[in-house]
């Protein structure tokens, strides 16, 4: 079981350069991997992110799992596609509830998958 709650990064400034290549960047996650034991409640991120890859979210970046009460003021930037104001990535095992974006979504991608939330 993978559980993160009560969490928050304020100011974050990632970028990630167009020479390296990343399956997923967040303010918090990376990645979070398990279905139904994945959980990710009552977490909050400011800042930025700029990344040349795909699966980019102002919280995290690929997810397969629960995300619950979760707030974000990040300024998203993605080259690629799979960007959103809390999760670049979900597939139909993920849930998001309770949810709150309030940043900005930049893209440079000419395809799809671009979304406030997911």
């Amino acid at each position: 079981v993978s559980i993160l709650t009560n969490a928050f990064a304020t100011n974050v400034n990632i970028k990630i350069p167009n020479s390296s290549a990343s399956n997923g960047v967040g303010g918090l996650i990376g990645i979070i991997e398990g279905g139904e034991n994945a959980i990710v409640d009552s977490v909050y991120t400011s800042g930025y992110i700029e990344n040349h890859s795909d699966n980019t979210g102002g919280i995290v970046g690929k997810a397969t799992g629960f995300l619950n009460n979760a707030y974000s003021t990040v300024d998203v930037v993605s080259h690629i596609d799979n960007i959103g104001g809390i999760a670049g990535y979900t597939n139909s095992a993920s849930y998001v509830t309770n949810s709150f974006f309030a940043g900005n979504i930049y893209t440079y991608s000419s395809g799809d998958f671009v979304d406030r939330i997911v």
